[in-house]
């Protein structure tokens, strides 16, 4: 390599290559600094040189096709090398560059992925591994540490670093992606070397390898350095956003972050011995927050497991995984099911052992960024604070709004945008609606509750939301255009239309309805047709949208309904257990069959259809019998109650029974409440059952009369009790619990404190 020019192979978020890079840019003082960053925002690197940064800082880049909008990040943490390459550069005069491809660039994504490409990277992981097996140590991570980021002089730490990435890169070309790049990067190198002077490059230490070759023979002028956007991206562009400790914890499931955070900050700042005191301490302070027992004599042993394991792996102060195996010895009473998160390399889960898991989030830290007062952002996020000052939705508090009120459309319409852009902060708590809206479905209710909370995350979001768009109206039309082009399920799709006319996008929301229509015919499951639908039965009904919805939605709501059918004609499953799918279907059914809104639907053959359904004894228990629901609200009575009779009758043993009466309780509780015939049924079917049947039967049965409020289902069971006793007098009191108020409190809040554990550890 030419003597002015000098290649520094680096560990993102690496203290010790921090060091290196700094120490190395105040001796050797070059006149140019290259960095592994986005060439693209070269005209802006002076926003990232700000003094009023405070770390972790991240560039925000995205570009958007003709179908969706891509982003991602290239953070920095403020002990990573390339953030201290920014920092120490202007302090010895030196011109900083990018030098990496543009996110948008295809070679950037390495899209071009071959068999090959594959092979490397294992032929790589297989290196490491091997290189760690033969030190003694568990993976990657232990095997860096324990190879650089104990102390080190300077010119050791940067001769086994080079001798490191050398033997891990083997000669591999790389992936198509690393190909594309290192030939821009190299580009890059020759032409700050033709404008004379030293020349500083730090990069990623899998790329040095290959940069030390190309750049040697590589070329470059203006020419080979200028990248045409093409046409086929539609828009682009970086901007600064404030990043946190949790995002770059590798263990959250970020690939190129770095594991527990906060220790390497502790590491840079204080060095081993200093971390390693400050991460027992956080440690312990964490879990007796947590009400986690930690003693004194189980700190003094953590302690001493720590500096032993030190001492016997060779490290003259204790590195992370001392830490983590030290606290692991002492504080673990029991075998782990699975290694540590921190040796598998995995996502960290509410499975993990609950003092593993509080121990490696004490050291992910909980350090959110900031960015300088004026920093450049995206114009979305002044539209939305404009917006937000206008209709006074910027503070804190519960709002109730009315969407027939034409003052609150608005306001509500705003809230939807940003609820699309999944910004938070904008709470939707749900609906409620007066007398004569009630019978809508709870989702359609005109009053909706809102509770707006800000905080910081809210800044960090439109910041990243600017990427769809300049304003809340155009960025959140985009992501509602690119959720259609996503959507998998038909409900899903009627889920959108929804929130389109929500939104106030009516003309989007009308042009959803084809692909909506088309969705119908290639849909195969009957659950989410009947959730699609009464969806769209809700909004003919509440009159959401434009005035001319009731004709586009008809048509749809005729496919709907026919597939409904159809598919259900076409089961076979007898033995098949109860399912909120059988009954979300036929409430659709139900609700056209019962409203003059979908006239248009209804036709002479749908009732016959019901009544084929109802006499096919190998449909879905459940299935079958909130089609008897169904048709007992609509049918004559006569055509009804005699093979509705007879098919409980037909479930006399077992399980089905109470399937059977899931769907139908779900259709027709009422109708069934005031049927003495049906009860005299049910009563001598349960009667007749053996021990073991009723058994069998019991858990689905309870969980059809749980469709039964407390005061019917008492009426339901004085019915029964009469029957039994016939000329006397049947007290209720049997049915009474013998126990206190107080005691069904107290199993309330036992029942909610359980249910809190068991959310809590993922169980």
């Amino acid at each position: 390599m030419n003597a002015s020019v000098e290649i520094i192979g680096v560990r993102h978020h690496s203290p010790a290559c921090a060091r290196l890079v700094a120490a190395r840019l105040r001796d050797w003082r070059p006149d140019r600094v290259l960095i592994e960053g986005p060439s693209d925002f070269n005209d802006r690197i002076e926003e990232l040189q700000r003094p009023g940064h405070v770390a972790p800082v991240a560039i925000f880049s995205y570009y958007s096709d003709s179908e969706h909008t891509h982003h991602c990040y290239a953070p920095f943490s403020d002990y990573a090398p390339e953030w201290i390459a920014l920092r120490v550069a202007p302090e010895i005069g030196a011109k900083v560059q990018f030098i990496d491809l543009p996110y948008w660039h295809e070679g950037s994504r390495g899209r071009a992925q071959v068999v090959g490409d594959a092979d490397a990277a294992r032929r790589h992981r297989a290196r490491e591994r091997a290189l760690a097996q033969r030190l003694g140590l568990d993976d990657g991570d232990a095997l860096w540490d324990h190879l650089f980021e104990q102390a080190l002089p300077t010119d050791q730490l940067a001769a086994r670093l080079a001798t490191y990435f050398d033997e891990l890169r083997a000669g591999e070309l790389g992936d198509a992606s690393d190909r594309a790049r290192e030939t821009y990067m190299a580009h890059c190198i020759a032409h700050a070397r033709a404008e004379g002077g030293r020349v500083l490059v730090v990069c990623g230490g899998w790329h040095r390898p290959a940069l030390l070759r190309l750049a040697e023979s590589a070329t470059a002028g203006p020419a080979d350095l200028h990248l045409a956007v093409p046409p086929s991206i539609q828009r682009q562009g970086s901007f600064l956003i404030p990043y946190s400790d949790r995002r770059l914890e590798a263990l959250g499931g970020y690939g190129a972050g770095v594991q527990s955070p906060a220790y390497y900050r502790w590491l840079y700042e204080h060095g081993a011995e200093g971390a390693a005191e400050r991460a027992l301490r956080a440690v312990v302070s964490r879990l007796r927050a947590g009400r986690q027992s930690v003693s004194t004599a189980g700190l003094v042993a953590a302690t001493t497991r720590m500096h032993l394991l030190a001492h016997l792996r060779g490290h003259a102060q204790p590195l992370r995984v001392d830490v983590l195996d030290g606290l692991l010895d002492a504080m673990s009473s029991e075998a782990l099911s699975a290694p540590p998160p921190w040796q598998s390399r995995g996502v960290l889960s509410m499975q993990d052992d609950p003092v593993l898991r509080e121990a490696l989030l004490a050291l992910t830290g909980d350090t959110v960024g900031r960015l300088a007062p004026g920093t450049p952002l995206p114009p979305l996020v002044a539209d939305v604070n404009e917006l937000l000052e206008r209709h006074a939705l910027a503070g804190e508090g519960t709002l109730q709004l009315d969407r027939q009120r034409d003052a609150h459309r608005p306001r509500l319409e705003t809230l939807w945008r940003l609820r699309v852009l999944r910004i938070p902060g904008f709470d939707y708590r749900g609906s409620s609606a007066p007398q004569a809206a009630r019978q809508l479905g709870a989702d359609q209710y005109p009053c909706e509750e809102w509770h707006l909370r800000p905080g910081d995350t809210r800044h960090v979001a439109l910041v990243e939301a600017g990427a769809y768009g300049p304003t809340l109206q155009a960025a959140a039309l985009r992501r509602l255009r690119e959720s259609v082009a996503d959507a998998a399920q038909i409900d899903d799709l009627a889920e959108l239309y929804v929130t389109a006319l929500r939104a106030g996008y009516d003309d989007f929301g009308a042009s959803v309805l084809p692909d909506l229509h088309a969705a119908v015919l290639h849909c195969t499951e009957h659950g989410p047709l009947g959730r699609a639908g009464l969806r769209l039965f809700g909004l003919l009904r509440n009159r959401l949208g434009p005035s001319d919805s009731g004709v586009l939605l008809l048509p749809a709501l005729d496919a709907i309904v026919n597939r409904v059918l159809w598919l259900l004609e076409g089961l076979s499953a007898p033995n098949q257990p109860a399912s909120t799918d059988d009954v979300v279907a036929l409430q659709l059914v139900d609700r056209v069959l019962g409203d003059d809104a979908a006239g248009g639907i209804v036709t002479g053959s749908l009732l016959d259809t019901l009544h084929r359904l109802g006499g096919n004894a190998d449909l879905p228990p459940s299935a079958r019998g909130a089609t008897f629901g169904v048709l007992w609200r609509h049918a004559p009575v006569d055509a009804v109650e005699t093979p509705l009779l007879a098919a409980v009758k037909a479930y006399a043993h077992g399980e089905p029974l109470g399937d059977f009466l899931f769907g139908l309780f779900a259709l027709a509780r009422t109708e069934c409440a005031r049927s003495s015939q049906l009860l005299g049924v049910l009563d001598g079917v349960v009667s007749a059952m053996t021990e073991q049947e009723f058994l069998v039967a019991a858990p689905a049965l309870r969980q059809a009369f749980h469709y039964f409020p407390p005061r019917e289902r008492a009426q339901i069971g004085m019915q029964v009790a009469q029957r039994h006793r016939e000329g006397d007098h049947v007290d209720s009191d049997w049915m009474r619990l013998p126990c206190s108020i107080d005691d069904l409190r107290r199993s309330a809040r036992l029942l909610a404190s359980i249910e809190r554990l068991r959310t809590r550890f993922g169980l």
